[in-house]
């Protein structure tokens, strides 16, 4: 098996490297791009196979803590789905809008173009909304999800629109996670 260390700073990459126990000489490369690419040059040549990355993950799955996950409901993953679904349509109602509003600077040339913007936005809109009031009926007939739905539009600036956006996306997280987890998480 190889183990590689890295100490990284702003100017070098220190390695050591141990295969089958045995300790290599350290390597140092050049903290930027080129380096980046010596040392990966470096480390795969010493012998990496799949059967050593299975070993590696073998033994990072033995020290890691073992804990039973359950899966969330299948209500909870279809509300999770609706909004990413309309996520995907307001993106596609923005980029219309934008088309409408290129297609009218061009005066009488972008009339056409203009009007079949329009045409492909009203649709889109109406699905929207299908789709967000779906979410909110799927949350309310489920008395935990209504609870935890009426807690976080209580706070100000959510509402129907993002609400259930954030029901979907937080009660799917593991329960045990932290405040700075929980930031990273949503980026």
């Amino acid at each position: 098996m190889n183990t590689i260390g890295i100490d990284v700073d702003s100017v070098n990459l220190v390695c050591r490297i141990r295969r089958n126990g045995k300790d290599f000489p350290e390597t140092i490369f050049s903290n930027d791009a080129a380096g980046h690419q010596k040392l990966i040059r470096w480390a795969t040549r010493r012998g990496k196979t799949d059967s050593m990355d299975a070993v590696t993950i073998l033994n990072f799955l033995e020290r890691m803590p073992s804990e039973a996950r359950h899966a969330p409901s299948t209500e909870l993953l279809e509300i999770q789905h609706i909004c990413r679904r309309v996520v995907q349509l307001n993106a596609e109602v923005s980029r219309e809008r934008n088309r409408h509003l290129a297609a009218k600077r061009v005066g009488p040339h972008g009339r056409v173009v203009a009007n079949d913007t329009l045409v492909t936005m009203k649709p889109l809109q109406r699905r929207i909304v299908l789709l967000e009031q779906a979410a909110l009926e799927l949350i309310s007939s489920i008395p935990v999800l209504a609870d935890k739905f009426a807690t976080i539009t209580s706070a100000t600036g959510i509402a129907r629109k993002t609400g259930p956006r954030i029901v979907a996306e937080i009660l799917v997280l593991p329960r045990d996670m932290l405040a700075p987890q929980w930031v990273a998480h949503a980026g």
